[in-house]
């Protein structure tokens, strides 16, 4: 409610200024023109709404879920692609950053009751293995293989992943 009153009062100072450049200055309108300044102000509210929640839409990305504190996020710019993401959202990891707690696009995941296993593609560079250590909130990696990252955590070996779009 407020942001309309917002909106009329900013359309009505425009009509203002509009009038005063053009040197009609302020005067009595006659009915029809306020039915006009009405219809006016109107679009311009419902033009502004639809601009907020187009804007809107596009700050709430879907988010899932996957274990602990963590969800996977799909963005749609173009593509899709996935990210790993705190939820709610907080740096739970240091250097979180706008492509999520691992830097980089999930291309596949699996995870347990405390790790998630991840073969990202971070942004630029050759694809890579990283695993989140869900309670101590830390992150193992990159490694090139996903033997490597096993052979560093044991644990890790029994986690079976799978292609992100799989599991979204």
């Amino acid at each position: 409610m407020q942001l309309t009153r917002a909106v009329q009062t900013a359309a009505s100072q425009l009509i203002s200024s509009v009038r005063l450049l053009l040197g009609r200055g302020p005067r009595r309108t006659g009915r029809l023109e306020q039915m006009s300044q009405r219809c006016t102000r109107a679009l311009v509210a419902v033009a502004c709404a639809a601009s907020a929640a187009a804007c809107i839409g596009d700050m709430i990305k879907p988010r899932r879920p996957v274990v602990g504190d963590y969800c996977l996020e799909r963005w749609n710019e173009g593509h899709t692609f996935f990210i790993l993401v705190s939820c709610p959202t907080s740096d739970k990891i240091q250097h979180q950053t706008d492509n999520g707690v691992l830097d980089g696009n999930v291309r596949e995941i699996g995870w347990d009751a405390r790790y998630i296993v991840v073969k990202r593609y971070p942004l630029g560079l050759p694809d890579d293995w990283v695993a989140v250590d869900t309670k101590e909130n830390v992150l193992l990696g990159p490694v090139a293989t996903r033997e490597e990252l096993d052979g560093r955590l044991p644990a890790l070996a029994s986690i079976r992943v799978q292609p992100v779009s799989t599991v979204w």
